[in-house]
């Protein structure tokens, strides 16, 4: 059994990373002798993956050029318009690509996990999302944890149908 189809946001300007990531996309970024974009591929393709889309929008274009299609996977490119659209505008702008039940994963990020499970996971329940938990396991330097408001699911409803979302409070 595959995969759903899985997005990939690998748009960012990688500000943290200084000259680093200004001359070379996070996803080309080297690592142990290939683009890390590569490794989260053959990571995906091992674990059922056949369709990935890209959501690229710094340097995208070289990101599709050097990434490609590998390992026999359906990669697809969905390309911020100018000025780049956050999250949730990267998604927006990759539905017609994904369909309506797909996984996200930030193009940064190398999890070893269950795949097929998390998939599975998610196809049984019916709600907006489904989120793994963190429990402490992985890095958390990027994360940003505050009470989560009762109008928070139907906020990245919105933001998704192309209204704007409240923005939460932060603690």
């Amino acid at each position: 059994m595959s995969l759903a189809p899985v997005a990939i946001l690998a748009g960012g300007l990688g500000t943290r990373l200084g000259a680093l990531g200004r001359s070379t996309p996070k996803a080309l970024l080297p690592v142990a002798g290939r683009p890390f974009a590569l490794w989260q591929l053959e990571l995906l393709r091992d674990h059922g993956a056949e369709r990935v889309v890209m959501c690229v929008g710094h340097q995208g274009d070289e990101v599709e050029a050097r990434i490609g299609a590998p390992f026999g996977l359906d990669v697809r490119y969905a390309h911020d318009p100018p000025g780049l659209a956050g999250t949730a505008g990267a998604l927006r702008g990759a539905l017609a690509l994904l369909g309506e039940r797909f996984l996200v994963l930030y193009g940064d990020t190398y999890l070893r996990i269950d795949y097929a499970a998390v998939d599975r996971a998610a196809a049984s329940e019916r709600g907006l999302m489904t989120v793994l938990r963190n429990e402490g396991r992985w890095d958390k330097s990027n994360t940003i944890v505050f009470p989560v408001p009762v109008d928070f699911f139907s906020g990245i409803q919105k933001m998704l149908g192309g209204q704007p979302a409240p923005t939460a409070p932060r603690t």
